[in-house]
Order: structure tokens, then C-alpha cells, then sequence
């Protein structure tokens, strides 16, 4: 068709937008305080608020029950002695000496499961022997007491 065109169609459109007349728009007043539950609490809110109430009575029902264990002797806690202390921290440094002692002489092929088994046994005790050393090389150390007076 060959028509051509020197019309600027961005810059007419911006011009034509620019010089519009704004739309009419429906403007009413929405009175809030005249609607179904103006100034009521909504049900999620109180559904939520019972469920905080909940668990605060549960939280304190678990106060009560640590009390009243607190009364019957369970679950004080002590500061263990520095004497004792270290009197515990020499003695399972001596099981550890005993056990590594036993778990070096064990041979060095695994052939059967009872000696691999038994190599499982010693790594396990070494490991929790090294946990307990580090808990007791501490400088507080606490226990707690049971009703009869031992520890646990």
C-alpha cells in the first residue's frame, strides 16, 4: 500500500492523556460504624485468644508440677566439690587408661564379627569416657540429687 505516516504516535498519545478529562469515579462514604460487627472482637482472634490461655495454664500447671517435685526432693542441685571432683576426674581418667590399654591390644585384623564388635564396644566407651572427662575438667560441675541422697 506504501501509505507513510510522519505522525509521532508516542508523543500524540502522551499529549491526548495529558489533556483528558478525568474520569468520574463513584465516591461514596463508607461508614464503618454502621456495619454488621462494628466493635466486635472477630472469632479468629478469639479462638487464638484461647488457645494462649491454654498454654498458659498448661505452663502453669508444669510450674506446679516442678514445685511440687522441688518439695519432694527431686531435682536439687548441688555444686559438686572441688575434692570430689577431682577425686571423679582421676578415676575415669584410670577407666579410660583401662580401656584404651584393652583396645590396644586388640589385633589389628577383624576377621571375626565378635572382634569387631568388641572394637565398636571399647571405641564407644573411650567416647563417651572422653565426653564425661571434658564435662568434669569444667571448674562448676552440678548434679543432681535424688530423694535418697545419691546421684544420678
Amino acid at each position: 500500500m506504501g501509505l507513510v505516516t510522519s505522525k509521532n504516535f508516542i508523543t500524540c498519545n502522551a499529549v491526548e492523556n495529558i489533556l483528558a478529562v478525568p474520569k468520574k469515579t463513584d465516591v461514596r462514604q463508607v461508614s464503618y460504624m454502621n456495619k454488621k460487627g462494628y466493635g466486635k472482637v472477630p472469632a479468629y482472634l478469639e479462638k487464638v485468644k484461647g488457645e494462649i490461655q491454654d498454654e498458659y495454664n498448661y505452663i502453669m500447671q508444669m510450674q506446679e508440677a516442678a514445685t511440687e517435685d522441688m518439695e519432694e526432693g527431686f531435682g536439687r542441685t548441688r555444686m559438686v566439690s572441688e575434692p570430689e571432683r577431682i577425686e571423679m576426674l582421676n578415676g575415669l581418667k584410670t577407666n579410660w587408661d583401662r580401656i584404651n590399654k584393652a583396645y590396644q591390644t586388640l589385633s589389628f585384623t577383624l576377621d571375626t564379627p565378635a572382634k569387631k564388635q568388641r572394637k565398636e564396644e571399647f571405641e564407644a566407651q573411650l567416647e563417651q569416657l572422653e565426653r564425661d572427662i571434658e564435662r568434669m575438667s569444667k571448674r562448676n560441675v552440678f548434679v543432681e540429687e535424688e530423694q535418697m541422697g545419691g546421684y544420678y
